[in-house]
């Protein structure tokens, strides 16, 4: 942390300034003004030659933007998910007249509101179950939100300023070596928290396996030129069974503002003492540390210095494996100019005949990962864009591993990293790959990772239009909208369900549906033109409207009908719809 004189006109000098003199005399006032007016003599010529200059640690002040609640007081803070008994215990034997306590964690978009919170925190207290992220009855923050958090130059006064962080958590300070349980083990134990299968199944990856950062690592990221930052290398205490240790602790420390004045970068032996039946540990945060993560969110980051970070990581045998869900991510996700591209497949190049690189990456895909098909399919998918894999066998393996996902019971995180790394390879989904797990995965996740436009198999948009409407839900029937290969048999199910479904939404997505398909039979142009008409919904007579302009009618059927709606629907808005309809077609 920097710890700098500013101008004397600096809205923080002047009480920090006084609150340093009187500490020193406090009995004394004309000594301590005699040194106040010292230092600001100091300090100005100081400032008249243009230096900055380090002084006494009597008269240093964070180079910070916010301020404490109380600048006499030391600033708790804490993001409390779950259990609220570690806070309370430090309530309880922190004096008020020394300390004040601030909770973050009010709102879900608590990420939002961070920002505006004019806070320095002294010490930092994060509760709740981890797993990956932390989570509990009041909320989840996930590892990436607080790494995109830490990085945000108006929160290092939450992240970096704090002398003291404590992760009260599971595994919070895990690093990659084998504890007591094995991988399958902690799935369970993930499991019996709540979490879904494949969640479960990919923190269990992270935790064991050599791809990613440890937790102990990640934390000492996000938590950079912190001190002392405590947690568990394993299973820790509930908040109930953690509450005595820690009262056993803050007496052992005594006055633990005096502490906090003194703390260096050494053991804290009394937490240790206080914690040994625990599987508690102690880091620092790391220094002078760049997020892989923040710099690929970050506008004012070139995308050509973007792809030279890539290039950076991938070169390097000791981070390549560290950071390539976080590259993957970045290649799907975000588009790059032509000039870009350039130096991007000059690189894909190199990286094609970097034979160690090829190495490293089989080794993992081949060997700890053959349990987790998520993880897999993302190494697949960098394996692909680099070249290693011929593109023609992306669909096979895709669907391999969504068989595999779907053997497990698929979740909504693991539908939407299908749908994210996926891209064409979901078009070769038939009925015959999800037939033996219908039935047994919610419908809604089915659909999505179906996804629009799609659909290519005739048994599988059937399935979808009939649970539609089992299910009473358009979303399925909504999906097919834009699925271009429909077959004379799907187009006949749709024109039934415009024509005689209760449902108005599901009669008018097959409405729509039918407006996007290629086989043309007369029928669809008749059943428009019928429901535009009379179909008591406005919301399928808008559907018409849609299917008309989708392809484009403009017979004196029609016409006419365009007509009718705009002079005598009941709708206002219908009614300037078909108007603008009418003069589109018939200029």
């Amino acid at each position: 942390m920097s710890w700098r004189f500013k101008s004397l006109t600096d809205e923080f000098y002047w009480p920090r300034l006084v609150r340093a003199a009187l500490c020193v005399y406090p009995e004394d006032m004309r000594t301590s003004l005699i040194i106040l007016a010292s230092v600001c003599i100091f300090n100005f010529s100081c400032q008249s030659h243009r230096k900055t200059t380090e002084v006494d640690d009597l008269f240093r002040y964070p180079a910070t933007p916010k301020r404490s609640l109380d600048s006499f007081k030391k600033t708790v803070c804490s993001l409390t998910l779950n259990s609220e008994d570690e806070v309370a215990t430090f309530k309880k034997h922190l004096p008020s007249s020394q300390f004040q306590f601030v909770e973050l964690f009010n709102h879900e978009d608590w990420l939002e509101r961070l920002e505006s919170r004019d806070v320095v925190c002294d010490i930092l207290i994060l509760s709740g179950h981890f797993a990956g992220s932390f989570f509990g009855q009041y909320g989840k923050i996930s590892l990436s939100n607080l790494e995109i958090a830490s990085c945000s130059a108006a929160n290092q006064s939450i992240f970096h300023h704090p002398k003291e962080v404590f992760l009260f958590g599971c595994n919070t300070l895990a690093k990659k070596e084998a504890d007591h349980r094995s991988p399958h083990d902690y799935v369970q134990v993930l499991l019996e928290s709540g979490l879904a299968p494949q969640e479960a199944e990919q923190i269990s990856a992270f935790r064991y396996s050599p791809l990613g950062q440890s937790f102990a690592d990640k934390m000492r990221n996000i938590f950079a030129g912190v001190p002392r930052i405590y947690g568990f290398e394993s299973v820790a205490p509930l908040g109930i069974h953690i509450k005595p240790l820690l009262e056993d602790y803050l007496q052992r420390k005594g006055n633990y503002s005096d502490y906090l004045d003194s703390l260096d970068l050494d053991q804290n032996i009394d937490l240790m003492k206080s914690l040994r039946s625990t599987s508690a540990s102690q880091v620092s945060g790391f220094e002078n540390v760049s997020i892989p993560r923040c710099t690929f969110v970050d506008p004012q980051v070139s995308t050509s210095k973007k792809i030279e970070l890539i290039d950076t990581i991938i070169s390097n045998p000791k981070t390549r494996l560290l950071h390539l869900s976080e590259i993957n991510d970045y290649l799907i996700n975000n588009t790059r100019s032509p000039a870009d591209r350039k130096k991007e497949i000059f690189l894909q190049t190199k990286w094609y005949f970097d034979q160690d690189l090829k190495k490293d990456f089989l080794s993992v895909y081949q060997g700890s990962l053959m349990s987790y098909p998520i993880l897999r399919l993302q190494l697949i998918d960098l394996a692909v864009y680099i070249g290693w894999l011929p593109v023609k066998d992306y669909p096979i393996l895709w669907r391999s591993s969504l068989k595999s996902i779907l053997r497990n019971g698929l979740d909504q995180k693991a539908a939407n990293q299908l749908v994210s790394i996926g891209g064409s390879a979901r078009r070769s989904i038939t009925y015959d790959d999800l037939a033996p797990y219908l039935g047994r995965v919610p419908n809604r996740l089915i659909y999505q990772v179906v996804g629009e436009a799609q659909l290519e198999d005739s048994k599988l948009q059937l399935y979808v239009i009939e649970a539609s409407l089992q299910d009473a839900d358009s979303t399925g029937i909504g999906k097919m909208i834009k699925a271009q290969k429909k077959t004379p048999e799907v187009v006949k199910r749709l024109l039934a369900v415009a024509l005689t479904e209760n449902n108005p939404r599901l009669r008018g997505d097959a409405l729509a549906a039918l407006g996007h398909s290629t086989v043309m039979i007369p029928e669809i142009r008749v059943q428009t033109l019928k429901s535009l008409s009379s179909d008591s919904s406005d919301l399928v007579r808008k559907r018409a409207l849609y299917v008309i302009e989708s392809l484009e009618l403009k017979d004196v059927q029609a016409i006419n009908a365009l007509e009718q709606t705009h002079t005598r629907d009941s709708s206002p808005e219908l009614r300037r719809l078909a108007q603008e309809l009418l003069k589109s077609l018939v200029r």
